[in-house]
């Protein structure tokens, strides 16, 4: 019977996969890329990688302490930095086929993970209270 609206979580194999991946991501980001918009980036950290149950299409979540979304420069920079990696998803995809040695590898999809800068300003309004 068909069930609308619930999203399956993801397998035990995908979710290995994505693991992998963000591992070997880890090492790549952004010492392999010369992007000029790479140049003084601040501190990046891959915080998840979700990868389609086909294994075709992974979105990549990047974030950075230093960057605050809230303020309009660090927007900017946010902007170039996702543009770039979207840029330089192909040469880091054809990494990742070398690396992992695995049948699929999947397109990369960067995004900022606004997560981490939402709970700091969360706690830096309680802190106010």
């Amino acid at each position: 019977m068909h069930k609308p609206f619930i999203t399956e979580r993801p397998s035990y194999r995908t979710a290995r996969f994505a693991e992998l991946i963000k591992d070997e991501l880890t090492l790549m980001i952004p010492g392999d890329l010369s992007d000029p918009a790479f140049k003084n980036t601040p501190f990046l950290t891959i915080t998840k990688v979700e990868v389609m149950p086909d294994l075709r299409n992974a979105s990549v979540w990047i974030s950075s302490m230093e960057l605050d979304p809230e303020k309009e420069e660090d927007e900017k920079r946010i902007r170039k930095l996702e543009d770039a990696l979207n840029r330089a998803a192909g040469y880091l995809r054809h990494q990742l086929v070398q690396s992992l040695n695995t049948k699929v590898t999947p397109a990369l999809h960067f995004r900022f993970d606004r997560g981490f800068c939402n709970t700091m300003r969360v706690n830096t309004l309680l802190a106010k209270i």
